[in-house]
């Protein structure tokens, strides 16, 4: 292959005649390694031209005074660099471009510099310094890629050329005026099809010379050339090659990709028919803004875009982070890699404005642990979030992460429409179909979910589920589950099925068509049909779990609704309580089993070509077209519920803000059909007040209200929980980052084995990313969490008179102490009220805690003693896995961030797969922790625990007001684990306190943290 294997240089002398006219032409040629040969009858000079000199040393200095050995040999290793390719191109054709010009194949021109008098290289116009056309004296050769070469992919878009500077004359020690060139060339855009960007690669070092757009006029830089010297080069498209983009994409066709792409904030458009073959792991198209777009639509006659690994070849899929859109339509994606931290999805969102993906295809192979779409949202956009995931198909195998997760963090929540999908599971093994936290206001419709563990998982999210097909794996399925102070809808709202009509299958011993954990469901006139196939007397229902709250001598209405077993109609089987353990009064008569819906449709335009219908029947009672689009007050609590429903989905938002406002003010307490929905309402006034949020204004109004509801209702836990809980997502919107890290950390604290926590620890870390991207790397945040400071100890608002140190005085020490920079509009509130409202927040969460962990220490003993079923087993394992996740992480990017979730989701659904004996034995801390005392206040003893992820020199001590030590608690090394102390209290006055927790481990890295604690006597 043009002589790649080695080139065989001749070695031989050249004599100068004397007194005759013998050309030196007739006296060359010969091999000799020497000139100690007489084979000529002349009497000659010796003029060793060879590469050796006369007495056979290497030849270091020829009459130039040039090394020619090392010339030599640096051709040779030339020659070695080239040979991969060389063994892998063809050559095409070469011209001369003195005499040919300079315009052939893909080269337009070329400009051919010579140096000045000060030897630099000027580009002038006109070019003073360029040899004339005639005078350029290059060689240009032409090659293209050898389709028969068993590596060369028959879709490998390269181009190669070498360039040779065919002028010869040297630099000498004297006149240093050598044929020194520099090479510019323009290349010719219509030559270079299919693709924007280019790469130029030089073979010898295959340093990249540049990447650029081929619609620029200018001339590219090809360096400098000594005389006589040769470059090969590689022209190929950066979307083949890998590189960064420098103009926006667009391609078409069938090629591979070899390397990472990065779209360099440009846009990237796949056109219908494309398919990219990703050659190995490291390919891959990651977008940092920018547009982009995959396919035109969904339509039959439209040819799809393939996105695959290269003969099966696994690759890592696309990310986009901070992508204003993200579309997709007939894109079907096969061979998503198992890597973890940087793949396991085909897609992955981070904080992308619009995404819309429609008629796509997800396909994992068997027993790969990887996923479709992963979406994370953590900032803090000025611009709201939507999304939409359409008639996509969704073809997953073994694994515990979920075929679609859409996770929206800190301050943000996001309506998402997931419409008309498809979602299986062929070996029935994998465990979620669709997992969504802080997701509100959209809707799950028309999808079809088969085979999966849980068809639909939610974390503080209120969805509408409409006309779904939710059918469950054998091995002890759950179909819809919701915790976190979710809210599932699965009724009417009026005459509008905004949700409803469904079909929740499961299978099992354990199985459950809707399992909720302190989480509500609202059935009422849904129309839904439930089944429980292989039905199992002990542990089986169609209903089951735990609602947030207490409503007493209230019963919920869950008619026209149609119940199960193994496809023959049954009563309902359900096992669903009050968050106190009293079983809820449902009435489920009369029974629908006939399942069908009016033609009459709304079709609400939410723009960029999108629609959202809603069927709804006419006439009739219940909200008409016309009264939820009137202004007029609505005077019961059932109405205000089902208008704040249609309007949500209309996305009027304006209205929902009345509505919501209107019901949580002077509405809380009436009865209705589907009982308290306080908790989704929130979640639907945060999205909408965030919507119309301008400078503050909706979300500071939504914080006071929010305040006034905890105030105003200490006895309602469940409501002070969720108030809370959206108070530190207003905190983060108005960018009160460290005060809302605070609050989400009590949160943890005060919520242990709960799910509650869990999306807190998201929360957290979201915020944490703000602050750190607020403050410039995280040199402006505070760490007043991490040591005692003035801060800490100077607080005008949350001294305690020790003349009158009642216990809800101490208790409200507890929250204004763990956060001095809580801020109230004082104009609302008097510093009585903020006491009060501090009171009910601890209270709130003191009696949570308590229920919590008697439920805990219930299920132990059952576990224990032999007694508990095979879902306390799991329950139990599940709580203690919180326990270990739901911690304060401080990532350091996003992408650890997202990291630490799906790592969270992974271990949650693990949960339960195994023996609990060996479950907690593998649990192992992952950070450092302190936890917060309990109980706190105390008297006389309280309980402090922290977390070791390594061994670790551990301090723990005790400080009095005045910075003090007053007890040591620990003071030794310490091997890895989870460790809990006693603190004894009785010789000790009363006061706040403080506890510090020093660690070093064997590296030197050192650990401090600091807590306060009441003691009240």
């Amino acid at each position: 292959s043009h002589g790649a294997e080695g080139l065989g240089w001749y070695v031989y002398q050249n004599t100068d005649w004397q007194g005759n006219s013998l050309s030196i032409n007739q006296a060359g040629g010969h091999h000799f390694l020497n000139s100690n040969v007489s084979v000529l009858p002349y009497d000659y000079t010796h003029y060793n031209f060879g590469l050796f000199n006369v007495d056979s040393t290497k030849r270091s200095s020829n009459v130039t005074g040039q090394n020619k050995w090392d010339y030599v040999s640096k051709m040779n290793k030339t020659i070695l660099n080239w040979k991969p390719t060389l063994d892998k191109i063809t050559w095409t054709s070469g011209y001369s471009v003195h005499s040919e010009t300079a315009t052939h194949e893909f080269i337009y021109d070329i400009k051919s510099i010579k140096r000045d008098p000060y030897h630099e290289y000027i580009e002038d116009s006109p070019c003073t310094f360029c040899d004339a056309p005639n005078e350029r004296y290059w060689e240009m050769g032409f090659f293209e890629p050898d389709f028969d070469y068993p590596t060369v992919s028959s879709t490998d878009k390269s181009k190669y050329f070498l360039m040779v500077n065919r002028r010869c004359v040297p630099d000498t020690p004297t006149s240093g005026q050598g044929d020194f060139r520099s090479l510019r060339i323009k290349f010719d855009s219509t030559q270079l099809s299919g693709f924007t960007n280019w790469k130029i690669t030089e073979l010898d070092t295959n340093n990249v010379i540049t990447t650029f757009n081929k619609n620029t006029a200018s001339f590219i830089n090809m360096g400098e050339f000594k005389p006589g010297e040769g470059k090969l080069y590689k022209l190929a498209p950066v979307m083949q090659e890998g590189g960064t983009l420098v103009a926006d994409e667009s391609v078409s066709g069938s090629f591979d990709c070899k390397g990472l792409v990065n779209n360099g904030g440009k846009n990237i458009t796949l056109i219908p028919g494309t398919t990219i073959n990703f050659a190995n792991s490291d390919a891959r198209i990651v977008m940092n803004g920018g547009n982009f777009k995959s396919g035109i639509n969904t339509g039959d006659n439209t040819a799809p875009v393939n996105l695959q690994g290269k003969e099966d070849t696994l690759w890592k899929g696309l990310v986009f982070q901070d992508c204003p859109s993200v579309e997709m339509y007939k894109t079907y994606f096969k061979n998503i890699s198992p890597y973890e931290m940087d793949s396991t999805y085909a897609i992955d969102l981070v904080n992308c404005l619009y995404s819309k993906i429609d008629g796509c295809s997800f396909q994992t192979d068997s027993s790969l642990n990887s996923g479709g779409i992963r979406a994370n949202f953590t900032s803090n956009n000025e611009y709201p979030v939507e999304a939409y995931i359409l008639n996509s198909t969704f073809q997953m195998e073994d694994g515990n992460i979920p075929a679609l997760s859409f996770i929206s963090s800190g301050g943000i929540t996001v309506p998402l429409i997931i419409d008309g999908n498809t979602f299986t599971s062929d070996e029935g093994n994998s465990a979620n179909a669709i997992f969504l936290c802080n997701v509100s206001g959209g809707a799950i419709k028309n999808n079809t979910i088969t085979d999966y563990k849980t068809g639909v998982f939610m974390l503080s999210s209120a969805m509408d589920f409409f006309n779904n097909v939710i059918d469950g794996s054998s091995d002890n399925s759950v179909g819809i589950k919701g915790a976190s102070q979710s809210n599932l809808s699965l009724g009417t709202s009026g005459n509008y099925y905004t949700a409803g009509l469904n079909t929740v299958s499961s299978e099992g011993s354990t199985g459950k068509c809707v399992y909720v954990y302190k989480s509500s469901f609202d059935l009422h006139k849904g129309e839904n049909i439930f089944d429980l196939k292989n039905y199992n007397s002990n542990d089986s229902y169609h209903l089951s779990g735990t609602f947030p709250y207490y409503l007493p001598n209230t019963t919920l209405s869950a008619v026209q609704n149609c119940f199960r077993i193994s496809g023959v109609n049954n009563s309902e089987i359900q096992n669903v309580k009050w968050v106190n353990g009293n079983f809820i009064n449902f009435d489920f008569l009369d029974y629908s089993c006939e399942v069908g819906y009016e033609s009459e449709k709304l079709i609400v335009d939410l723009g960029n070509d999108n629609k959202d219908t809603i069927y709804y029947k006419s006439g009739g009672s219940g909200g008409s077209i016309s009264n939820l689009q009137s202004t007029t007050e609505i005077s019961s609590a059932e109405s205000l519920i089902d208008s704040i429903n249609i309007n949500t989905r209309k996305r009027n938002y304006n209205r929902v803000i009345s509505d919501c406002q209107d019901y949580l003010s002077n509405h809380l307490n009436d009865s209705s059909n589907t009982g308290d929905q306080s908790s989704g309402i929130i979640s639907k006034l945060f999205l909408a007040s965030s919507r119309l949020d301008v400078a503050g204004n909706k979300i500071t109004a939504l914080k006071t209200l929010l305040e006034n509801l905890i105030l105003n209702n200490p006895q309602n836990e469940s409501l002070i929980k969720s108030a809370f809980y959206y108070i530190q997502k207003c905190k983060v919107k108005l960018e009160d980052y460290e005060s809302a890290m605070t609050g989400f950390q009590q949160i943890m604290d005060q919520n242990p084995y709960t799910y509650e926590s869990l999306t807190a620890s998201w929360d957290y870390s979201a915020s944490y990313l703000l602050l750190l991207n607020q403050s410039g790397s995280g040199g402006g945040i505070s760490n007043y969490k991490l040591q005692i400071s003035n801060d800490e100890l100077i607080d005008d608002e949350a001294k305690i008179d020790d003349n009158n140190q009642s216990k809800i005085q101490n208790s409200n020490s507890q929250i204004l102490y763990d956060d001095p920079r809580e801020k109230y509009d004082k104009n609302v509130f008097t510093k009585d009220d903020r006491k009060i409202l501090k009171s009910n927040i601890f209270n709130s969460f003191e009696t949570s805690r308590d229920k919590e962990i008697e439920v805990l220490k219930t299920l132990e003993k059952k576990v224990s003693e032999g007694n508990a079923n095979e879902s306390e087993k799991k329950e139990l394992e599940t709580k203690k896995v919180l326990k270990e996740i739901a911690k304060p992480k401080k990532p350091v990017n996003i992408s650890e961030h997202i990291s630490n979730v799906s790592g969270d989701i992974n271990k949650i659904t693990d949960a339960g797969k195994g023996s609990l004996e060996n479950k907690n034995a593998s649990i192992v801390p992952e950070v450092y922790y302190l936890s917060q005392n309990y109980p706190n206040p105390f008297n006389p003893t309280t309980k402090i625990s922290f977390d070791l992820p390594v061994d670790a020199k551990v301090k723990l001590i005790i400080f009095d007001m005045l910075g003090r030590e007053v007890k040591s608690m620990v003071n030794s090394q310490l091997s890895t684990g989870r460790y809990e102390y006693q603190f004894e209290g009785s010789n000790f006055s009363s006061g706040i306190y403080f506890y510090r927790m020093e660690a070093v481990d064997n590296s030197g890295k050192k650990f401090v943290q600091t807590k306060r604690m009441v003691l009240v006597k």
